[in-house]
Order: C-alpha cells, then sequence, then structure tokens
C-alpha cells in the first residue's frame, strides 16, 4: 500500500488536511465553491495531497461509447441525442476508503414456515395454513473483511452536483492504484475538444461524511451477509434484527459503530477520476451522458426513450389484463387503452426530467445507502460498466 503510506485521511490528519479553503484559513464555504477550469479549487483537501488519473479514453472512443449507449436498446428512440457544444473533459472528485473491519454476530431472529391449525370466526372451522415463527436465537460469528482503495464500493463521489448513481458508475476499481500527483498537463485540454482546459469539480463531501456514508454502505452489505449466513447455518426462512457489531481500523486507530467513526476507522484518499460529460437537450431538459476518462465501457446518463414503443406497450399490457378480468368496453377502452397510452407517453417524452427527479428523490429517501434505489432499477435508468464492485 505505498498510495496509503503517501496520501490519507485520517480522524485528526483530516482536520488539518482540509478545509474551506485551500490555504486552510475556513474562511469560504466549501458548499459553494463551483467546478473551476485548468486549475485545482480553491476549497477542500490540501493541493499537495490531491491525486488524478490521467485520461488514457480518447475523444474518438469516447463519442464511440456515447453512440453505442444511446442505440443499444429496442425501448430508446432511433434518433440521437443533439449535441449543440462540444462535450466536456471532466475531472470528477472521488473520496477513496481503505482500512479493515471486524464483525461480530450476536444474534438474530429466525423465522421458519410451519403449517399450523387456527379457528376461523368467520367460517367456525378449523383452517389449515403457513405461518412464519419467529424465534431468538444466539449466535457467536465473527469475521474480518481486508477494505482496499481497489474495491469499488470503497469509492466515493465527493460532489452534489451530479447524481451520485451516473457519477459512482464511472468508479475506476483497481485503475484507482495508477493516480499520480497532479501536473499542469494534466489540465490541459485535448487540442480537437474546443476548449483550452478541463474542468475540475470541487469536493463538497467532508471528510466525516463520506465516512460516514461509506461505513454505512459498508454495514448494509454486511448485515446482508449476515443474514444469509445465519440463514444457512440455521436452516431458517427468514432472518430479522440480526444484532451486528462493526468496528473499523485504520490508520488512527478503530472505531465501532457505522455513525461513530466520524474521526476514525477508515482513511481516506483524495482521487481526480476523469471522465467526458456530454450535455443536451430533450423535452425542454437538461439531460447529461458520463463517459468514463480510463474505461470507455463504463457509461451513465440518461436516454432518450422511444414514447411510441412504450405507450403502446402499456397500453397493450394493460388491455390485455383488462380482458382478464372481465371489464366492460368503456373501462376496457379508456381505463385500459386511452389512459395507459398518453401516461406512459408523457412520462417517456419527459424521461430524462422524470429520471432526474426519482433519483434526487431516492437519494434523499436513503442518505445511508447511497444507489441504494438506483441499484434495483440500474437498467433502465441508465448505467452500463463492464464490472461490477466486490470488497
Amino acid at each position: 500500500h505505498n498510495l496509503l503510506n503517501q496520501w490519507l485521511y485520517t480522524g485528526p490528519v483530516a482536520a488539518a488536511q482540509y478545509s474551506t479553503t485551500a490555504d486552510g484559513s475556513g474562511s469560504s464555504s466549501s458548499s459553494k465553491s463551483g467546478t473551476t477550469k485548468g486549475k485545482l479549487p480553491p476549497s477542500g483537501p490540501s493541493h499537495r495531497t490531491l491525486r488524478a488519473l490521467p485520461f488514457t479514453t480518447s475523444r474518438e472512443a469516447a463519442r464511440e461509447a456515447f453512440t453505442n449507449y444511446h442505440g443499444k436498446s429496442w425501448y430508446q428512440s432511433r434518433q440521437q441525442p443533439v449535441l449543440t457544444k462540444p462535450f466536456k473533459e471532466t475531472y470528477l472528485p472521488f473520496w477513496i476508503g481503505s482500512g479493515s473491519l471486524r464483525v461480530v454476530v450476536r444474534g438474530a431472529e429466525v423465522g421458519q414456515e410451519k403449517l399450523v391449525t387456527r379457528y376461523d370466526p368467520q367460517t367456525r372451522r378449523q383452517m389449515h395454513r403457513w405461518e412464519t415463527i419467529w424465534s431468538r436465537v444466539r449466535l457467536n460469528l465473527a469475521w474480518d473483511r481486508q477494505l482496499l482503495p481497489e474495491h469499488e464500493d470503497m469509492e466515493l463521489y465527493a460532489g452534489w452536483k451530479y447524481n451520485r448513481h451516473d457519477v459512482e458508475t464511472l468508479r475506476p476499481g483497481s485503475v484507482v492504484q495508477l493516480a499520480r500527483p497532479i501536473t499542469p498537463d494534466m489540465l490541459q485540454a485535448t487540442q480537437s475538444s474546443g476548449h483550452t482546459t478541463r474542468r475540475v469539480g470541487p469536493f463538497t463531501v467532508e471528510p466525516q461524511a463520506a465516512r460516514r456514508l461509506l461505513m454505512a454502505r459498508l454495514e448494509s452489505a454486511e448485515r446482508r451477509a449476515a443474514e444469509t449466513e445465519i440463514a444457512r447455518t440455521t436452516g431458517g426462512a427468514q432472518v430479522r434484527f440480526v444484532d451486528m457489531e462493526c468496528t473499523w481500523f485504520g490508520s488512527a486507530g478503530p472505531a465501532a459503530g457505522g455513525g461513530a467513526g466520524a474521526r476514525g476507522g477508515l482513511d481516506l484518499m483524495p482521487v481526480y477520476v476523469p471522465a467526458y460529460v456530454f450535455s443536451w437537450w430533450h423535452g425542454g431538459t437538461k439531460a447529461r451522458t458520463f463517459v468514463s476518462g480510463v474505461n470507455p465501457a463504463a457509461v451513465s446518463g440518461a436516454q432518450v426513450l422511444d414514447d411510441t414503443k412504450l405507450a403502446t406497450l402499456a397500453a397493450a399490457t394493460t388491455a390485455g389484463l383488462g380482458l382478464l378480468l372481465g371489464l366492460s368496453l368503456t373501462w376496457l377502452f379508456w381505463g385500459a387503452f386511452v389512459v395507459p397510452f398518453i401516461l406512459a407517453g408523457v412520462v417517456t417524452r419527459f424521461w430524462p426530467l422524470v429520471r432526474h427527479w426519482l433519483l434526487t428523490t431516492a437519494e434523499g429517501l436513503q442518505p445511508k445507502q447511497p444507489g441504494f434505489f438506483a441499484s434495483l432499477f440500474g437498467g433502465l435508468f441508465g448505467r452500463k460498466t463492464a464490472t461490477e464492485g466486490k470488497h
């Protein structure tokens, strides 16, 4: 871990290395700092600690990935998004975590499906039915997990400008080991880009918040793993109310609990990840597509849907259900055909706006699990990547 030895953010070190201004004066708010052009933002991590990955994806490969992304599925419109200006070369801020984790499971409630006999007052008969019978079990399970920087679960988007679901599709994975100190030439745009400099996003997610988000994400994954292991060892059909404790270890020492590790437990490293940002308009809404600057197979963002195809599919589906339910012709025509056709057409016509609202709302409802809602509907919301996160 030579990477860790050179630049990391632990509890007390984070306070010294992270400030609202580059000189550490704290006279401006990091949340108000915007994207800069050709230079590092004045707020966030100390400039001497910043690292970045160089652009290895050419503009031609990025444009090809953009074209393929907007024409790969049957439900997409055949008309490609029209770009009104050249797409931008941007450095997106990421916090990269590392450390280790100790998980101890002391107990849980295990449910067994059993056939029971119950008296039904309506029929006045003894009825047989399946019920889940819950019982508390004591356990003594423990395991350790090494948390490496190249694990995608340890890579967190450190800004709020774009939807987290879109940007975290571009997590570099093992490529993060190639990060290096930022030099002036890395901030110069490609000559054919139409721009002289590259954009650099600010670190608006502070280390304490990033540490809590990473811990919550990992603890949720460990809880699911614990439930699976408990079900396997006990033979239970369902598992709930797991009594689990996580202890996080970093260079500043251990920190117990997902929410209590604001100043310890995980080390953080500030890394800039390159990306191409395509901006275009659809239905009066500005939409974006992101292509990784180190892996052209990683693409995300809004897509243009074919409103005619999806509206027809929705109407045909609801009409078929209406026929099975025996609806009258009036209800069948209006309720199962016309209304679904119109609603589906409107939603798909303004899908970039609807998608942005859904992802923004989901991120607000799931503050401890970034990407949880989006992961359930990854294909619909637009996500293409060659690898999935593992830990």
